[in-house]
C-alpha cells in the first residue's frame, strides 16, 4: 500500500556575502533597462566566499540537517546529491570523480547508504525526492537524504560581461545565487501527513531552450542561454 513520504528534518546554509539584484545589474558592461527585482522578486542572492566551493555548501548543509534530525549518518540508507555544478576547487576547478555523493559518504560516514548523484538541472531535488520516496515506499530503506551545493553564481558574472539588452537569452543568468540544501525524508505516520503524490515528466524536444555551456567569449567562463517566452508557453502549454 502507498504510504506518504514526510520531510523529517531540513537544513540549508547560505554563504554570509549578500548581493542586490540592483548592484547585479549595475554590475552589467552594458546599460540593461529591466525592473528584474520586480518582475522576479529577487532582491539579493548570496555568494559564495572566495575559499567556498559546491562541496563546501553542501556538506554544511548537511551539518545544519543532522542538527535538527533524530538520526545518525549511519541511519540513512540513501543519500543522492543534485547539485548541477561541479565548481569544487580553486582555478573553476570542475570534478566529476569521485563523485559529490562518495565524498559526502567518505566524510560523514553514510556507510549504510546506497549513494549516488543525479543531474537534471533545477528539477534536481525533486527529482531525487521522488527517487527517496519510492524506495521507501519499496521498504528498501526506513529514511533517505537529498543533498545539493550549488556555487554557481560564477555564471552571472560572465553574462554582466555579455548582456547586450533586456531581450537578451543570457537575462536568466543574472537570477542565480549560491547555497546548500539537504533533507532526510521517512515514511509518514499519518496517511494525512506528507507526500500525497510526486511526479514529474521530462519534455526533451525543448532542451535546446534553455542550455548551459562555455561561452565563446575571449574572457572565457560559462553562460547559460534561455529562451523565457518559449519555455514559458511550453509549460503553460502543459
Amino acid at each position: 500500500m502507498k504510504c506518504n513520504t514526510i520531510i523529517e528534518a531540513l537544513g540549508v546554509y547560505l554563504p554570509e556575502t549578500v548581493v542586490s539584484t540592483r548592484d547585479v545589474i549595475a554590475g552589467c558592461s552594458r546599460p540593461v533597462v529591466l525592473p528584474l527585482e520586480h518582475i522576479t522578486g529577487i532582491k539579493t542572492r548570496r555568494v559564495s566566499g572566495p575559499d567556498e566551493f559546491s562541496i563546501d555548501l553542501a556538506k554544511k548543509a548537511v551539518v545544519n540537517c543532522l542538527a535538527g534530525s533524530k538520526y545518525a549518518p549511519e541511519d540513512i540508507g540513501l543519500l543522492i546529491c543534485c547539485n548541477i555544478c561541479r565548481y569544487d576547487g580553486p582555478n573553476h576547478r570542475v570534478s566529476f570523480e569521485p563523485s559529490t555523493s562518495i565524498r559526502l559518504r567518505k566524510y560523514f560516514g553514510f556507510d549504510n547508504a546506497l549513494v549516488f548523484d543525479i543531474t537534471n538541472a533545477c528539477a534536481g531535488m525533486f527529482t531525487a525526492v521522488m527517487i527517496v520516496d519510492a524506495f521507501i515506499n519499496m521498504g528498501l530503506i526506513r529514511c533517505g537524504m537529498v543533498v545539493s551545493g550549488e556555487s554557481i553564481f560564477y555564471i552571472t558574472r560572465t553574462a554582466q560581461q555579455e548582456i547586450e539588452g533586456a531581450m537578451d537569452p543570457r537575462l536568466a543568468c543574472l537570477t542565480l545565487g549560491d547555497s546548500g540544501a539537504a533533507i532526510i525524508l521517512e515514511r509518514s505516520p499519518s496517511d494525512t501527513l506528507g507526500f500525497q503524490a510526486v511526479d514529474l515528466y521530462t519534455l526533451p524536444r525543448y532542451s535546446s531552450y534553455c542550455v548551459a555551456k562555455a561561452t565563446d567569449k575571449e574572457h572565457g567562463g560559462a553562460i547559460m542561454l534561455t529562451d523565457s517566452i518559449r519555455t514559458t508557453a511550453v509549460g503553460i502549454q502543459h
